[in-house]
């Protein structure tokens, strides 16, 4: 089974692996500092993350303004040996006469060797679950073994949650920004924005009594000028280009406090409507027979016999099948206990079935939903990936 890692831990080791400068100041060097950080993380049980980025452009056109502002802030308590975490995110969008604004309490948790994450508005009632997508590493961040390497120099002290801290300097590229912002559980607005082969300054600060990661803040500005001087060039004036582009704000900023010492909390699994995984019912185990193309009354029809096979009962199926570059489906509506078998006969709009050889069609996908007691679980399968998805 797969040992997924939570955030801050994947923040921290990513770091060990950094070629640092020296600036010669007193105390530990940035090397000392980063390595410090990367032992720690595996000392940290527990933690809470202060998540922001907020982005203000406006971009002059032909004597027009066109601003967009993007703001998004997320508060999240996590326990890594769990592998679970709670938050909230409140994230807001203004441009071309939209002023919307969404806040999600959102849950990250392991079940049956998965992560998922739940989400739901925070005054509603209804969560909706999703397997959490991988990253191809041992953890939900980047993982450091496959980040390029780059330069931190020591630039002075700071402070995080009233702490004392050492500062750190350099420049990251969009593989690290990339993977810093999955972090987030999704790419952020900010990556799609700011295009390819692009540097960010950056400034990482440790903890100095205790040497743990404190905060990374990514100044956005530069590389996201650049982009859209590129991006919007044949729109604006070559020789007024720059000028013609005003970033206000531009910045993701991520802190790192409460470090084991976060109050302990239950994910709430019953209320998420999830099944177990067991009752994800393969499509080999609704076995089709007779399948074939009917005609009747000038009409045409898809009949087939489909038995289940599995311990669940299967109901609404929908199943697609691939022939030539075309497709059909045969669909039923209602329940198919568990080794029952019904016949399907449905009705289709295409003029071009007639005559078909269905002894050569193959399944392409299939939607079902499968009851497994009082839960129901919503099954989709890609018959190119021979993968299943719940929902």
């Amino acid at each position: 089974m797969r040992k997924v890692k939570l955030l801050l831990v994947s923040m921290l080791v990513m770091f060990s692996v950094i070629m640092t400068g020296c600036s010669g100041s007193s105390g530990p060097s940035a090397e000392e500092i980063v390595e410090t950080g990367a032992k720690k993380a595996k000392d940290i049980e527990s933690g809470h993350l202060d998540m922001e980025m907020n982005i203000d452009v406006a971009v002059n056109i032909d004597g027009s303004k066109v601003a967009v502002k993007m703001g998004m802030d997320m508060d999240m308590d996590y326990f890594e040996k769990d592998n679970k975490a709670h938050g909230t995110t409140d994230v807001s969008i203004k441009a071309f006469g939209m002023n919307e604004k969404t806040s999600m309490e959102m849950y990250m948790f392991e079940e049956d060797g998965s992560m998922y994450t739940a989400s739901k508005e925070k005054d509603g009632d209804d969560w909706t679950v999703e397997e959490a997508a991988s990253n191809g590493a041992d953890t939900l961040g980047p993982d450091a073994t496959d980040l390029t390497d780059f330069k931190l120099k020591k630039d002075g002290t700071g402070e995080v949650d009233g702490k004392k801290t050492y500062k750190l300097k350099g420049e990251i590229d969009e593989e690290m920004f990339g993977a810093l912002s999955s972090s987030m559980g999704s790419d952020n607005a900010a990556s799609g924005m700011l295009g390819e082969d692009f540097k960010i300054p950056v400034e990482v600060e440790y903890y100095q009594d205790g040497g743990e990661l404190a905060r990374i803040y990514m100044d956005l500005e530069k590389p996201m000028l650049d982009a859209l001087k590129e991006q919007m060039g044949s729109m604006l004036d070559e020789d007024k280009a720059e000028d013609s582009i005003e970033i206000n704000e531009a910045y993701f900023d991520i802190k790192v406090t409460k470090i084991n010492d976060v109050k302990d909390f239950e994910v709430p699994v019953d209320e998420f409507g999830m099944a177990s995984k067991d009752a994800i019912v393969k499509i080999d185990e609704l076995a089709v027979s007779d399948l074939k193309v009917i005609e009747e009354n000038g009409k045409t029809f898809i009949a087939a016999k489909v038995k289940n096979n599995s311990k669940y009962a299967v109901g609404d199926i929908e199943i697609e099948y691939e022939y030539d570059a075309d497709y059909a489906d045969i669909s039923y509506e209602g329940s198919i206990g568990a080794g029952e078998e019904v016949e399907i006969k449905v009705e289709s709009d295409s003029d071009e079935l007639a005559g078909l050889d269905t002894s050569t069609w193959t399944i392409y996908g299939a939607y079902y939903t499968v009851v497994d007691g009082d839960d129901e679980v919503y099954v989709y399968y890609d018959g190119y990936s021979e993968t299943y998805e719940s929902y």
